[in-house]
């Protein structure tokens, strides 16, 4: 017991190192040696704990997206309309996306070559997404705002819409790659289509 939390312990002061180096380096000049400079790790001791700087980086920008929305849920859960809570999460959530690529001077290029690795990582916190957008369907149920229904799967609905929108502006061949992330351009469009998916709802 131990042992293992010695090294969770470890694989914290790595991902803080690695958020350290990222703020100040960026994507594309942050290398595993200026991680392990900060931690007293070389190289070859880092890959014990993360495979590549990839799953390192991947590691850190959902660690900090998985923070930021712990905190944006409380503040959903303060808009009394049903509607707005799920297009407030949805619209935050791409806030909080796009400032922690802004963040770190991760650009669209970067996003796609780790998104591969990210879909591995992110399974639980997809489940836990779905766990909570189903709860506040869940409550406009209690509310009479709309009929009965499987919350998790019109949940699992309402992300996948949001993921498919996200992908857009990542595939985007118009934008050039090492441009920073913005989903500005789709939030009209995630609103709209949310909108009508409660509206089909309605008692």
């Amino acid at each position: 017991m131990a042992a293992r939390s010695g090294k969770e312990m470890r694989r914290n002061n790595i991902l803080e190192a690695a958020r350290q180096c990222l703020a100040r380096f960026g994507f594309d000049k942050m290398t595993l040696d200026d991680v392990g400079k900060i931690v007293g790790l070389n190289k070859a001791s880092l890959y014990y704990y993360y495979s590549s700087k990839e799953a390192l980086i991947i590691d850190v920008l959902t660690t900090e997206a998985v923070e930021y929305i712990e905190s944006l849920r409380e503040k959903v859960e303060s808009v009394r309309d049903c509607t707005q809570r799920i297009q407030t999460y949805l619209m935050e959530r791409f806030h909080i996306y796009q400032r922690v690529a802004n963040l770190h001077n991760i650009s669209r290029g970067n996003l796609r070559q780790v998104r591969p690795a990210f879909r591995e990582l992110s399974s639980q916190f997809k489940a836990d997404e779905i766990r909570f957008v189903g709860s506040i369907l869940s409550y406009c149920i209690e509310q009479g705002v709309i009929r009965p229904c499987d919350p998790n799967r019109v949940a699992g609905s309402i992300l996948a819409v949001a993921e498919a929108y996200k992908l857009e502006v990542l595939e985007n061949p118009d934008i050039p790659p090492d441009g920073p992330v913005n989903y500005s351009s789709i939030e009209e469009d995630v609103v709209y289509t949310v909108s009508l998916i409660i509206e089909g709802l309605k008692p």
